[in-house]
């Protein structure tokens, strides 16, 4: 009978899993694919990957892509400016994603506190692009 309980339970926090975005984000073959590139020395095709994801829509993806732009920014090179803005379109969008759907309120916060870092190394004229950008941002196809 124990056995059977927990099989049930194991089953019901599959099925919970799967209904929620931030799960399927997680564990996404898209994901763990860009991970594990990255992972095996490869950090630019994990990017690649990684930014491919992103723009599927995977929250996690967009989360990491602007701490990639962010980093990026930090290196101070005449793209400066144009990898804030991509960093802050990818954060708000992470943000945005996690009030939908249920993302975990760590890394929700997490985001959020990182959009703020982001918004105080860039104009205001940076921000309002940035914003637009995520505002006109469309998921691209599988």
């Amino acid at each position: 009978m124990l056995r059977f309980i927990v099989v049930l339970a194991c089953l019901f926090l599959v099925s919970c899993a799967t209904d929620h975005t931030y799960m399927k984000d997680l564990f996404s073959p898209g994901l763990q694919k860009a991970m594990e590139t990255s992972k095996k020395g490869n950090p630019m095709q994990g990017a690649v990957l990684m930014k491919d994801e992103a723009e599927r829509g995977n929250g996690i993806a967009q989360s990491m892509m602007a701490r990639v732009y962010g980093n990026l920014a930090e290196n101070d090179g005449p793209e400066k400016g144009n990898d804030l803005v991509e960093a802050y379109k990818w954060i708000e969008l992470s943000c945005n994603k996690g009030v939908l759907y249920d993302k975990m309120p760590t890394d929700q916060a997490d985001d959020i506190a990182y959009r703020d870092q982001l918004a105080k190394k860039m104009t205001s004229e940076q921000i309002a692009a940035a914003k637009k950008l995520a505002a006109e941002w469309q998921p691209k196809g599988p």
